[in-house]
């Protein structure tokens, strides 16, 4: 995953989002190629990002459906936070 989008999703910085989607309108595709443990959706919701998430998911409502290295999902990540 692009360095400057993960560091994006760690800090919840919506605002470099759209920076980043500005720039490149497929990071959000190239992240999902080059994943090898999470994305930048379960990233954030794991550290409950959650304006961040909304952001991700109104430019990329696909993020919703995919799978991390262990099989779960978006969903499986939220309900474990307690944010079902």
């Amino acid at each position: 995953m692009d360095k400057k989008l993960l560091d994006a999703a760690m800090a919840g910085d919506t605002a470099v989002l759209k920076d980043l989607i500005a720039e490149d309108p497929l990071v959000l595709n190239r992240a999902l190629v080059s994943c090898v443990s999470e994305t930048p959706l379960q990233g954030a919701l794991m550290l409950v990002h959650l304006a961040f998430v909304t952001e991700l998911l109104s430019c990329n409502p696909e993020l919703a459906f995919e799978l991390d290295s262990h099989g779960s999902t978006p969903l499986h990540v939220a309900v474990a936070k307690g944010h079902p």
